[in-house]
């Protein structure tokens, strides 16, 4: 026989979740902080490989392709 009553598990297992505006606000920030560095690193690297036709073909790809990617 257990020592538990079941009103102290049921309180145990349905503890109220709570949500912080800040908590919110911070994630939300943090995906676009993240989302312009990508697309800034993206850029860069377009950049690099319209600059420098040897990598692009290193990696397989032309400048033609490059181009597409920027659309």
């Amino acid at each position: 026989m257990s020592c538990y009553s079941h009103r102290e598990r049921d309180a145990a297992f349905a503890a109220p979740r709570t949500f912080s505006l800040r908590a919110v606000l911070s994630r939300i920030a943090d995906h676009l902080r993240r989302a312009r560095d990508r697309r800034r690193q993206r850029q860069e690297l377009i950049d690099y490989l319209r600059s420098d036709h040897r990598a692009a073909r290193d990696l397989g790809i032309t400048v033609y392709d490059v181009d597409y990617f920027c659309r």
